[in-house]
């Protein structure tokens, strides 16, 4: 079984940032274990979700992914620990969630296509992301525009409360599956 740490603390903006570390959780297998330190401001979600994809699949294979954060973990970065096996916080931690940002170029019909797209696509990541997490209202906030600031308690209580609900879910998936058959 191999330690191996992965540091994620330049912004993410396109998916040759985290190449090294999607190569590196590719390789790992079951009882191998990651400590992955994640601080920093974030960057493009659809280039994190490359990240958060390659991180599920070592799950899936039996790699324990264990996300230390420390200090500022804002935007797309607040998904990581989310996504982990495990998480520890340090003093000093604090989370930006929101909405994010998006830039466009090109003709007037490009910006607007795009617009639409990233609008639906950044709502229902959210959504994904942030269930059980945030509620419905403190989602549909950031989604109009509003940022929430998180401390480490803040954070810690939203994470038990998610795992409520998610235990819940599985519970009622059993007993669903139970009385089908």
């Amino acid at each position: 079984n191999r330690s191996i740490p992965l540091f994620v603390h330049e912004s993410i903006e396109s998916p040759t940032d985290v190449v090294s570390h999607v190569d590196t959780l590719r390789q790992l297998e079951e009882g191998d274990w990651v400590d992955m330190y994640v601080s920093g401001q974030g960057g493009c979600v659809s280039s994190v979700d490359l990240l958060l994809h390659e991180m599920q699949k070592a799950q899936e294979r039996g790699v324990h992914i264990h996300c230390i954060c420390t200090g500022l973990t804002a935007s797309a970065f607040s998904f990581i620990p989310l996504y982990a096996t495990s998480f520890e916080l340090s003093e000093g931690f604090h989370a930006l969630l929101h909405c994010g940002s998006v830039g466009s170029g090109g003709t007037l019909a490009e910006f607007k296509a795009s617009a639409t797209f990233t609008s639906k696509y950044m709502e229902t990541r959210l959504r994904e992301v942030y269930a059980g997490f945030l509620s419905e209202t403190e989602i549909q906030d950031m989604i109009d525009g509003k940022d929430m600031w998180l401390d480490s308690d803040e954070w810690i209580e939203r994470f038990n409360k998610r795992n409520e609900i998610l235990q819940q879910q599985m519970e009622e998936n059993v007993d669903n599956d139970q009385s089908n058959e």
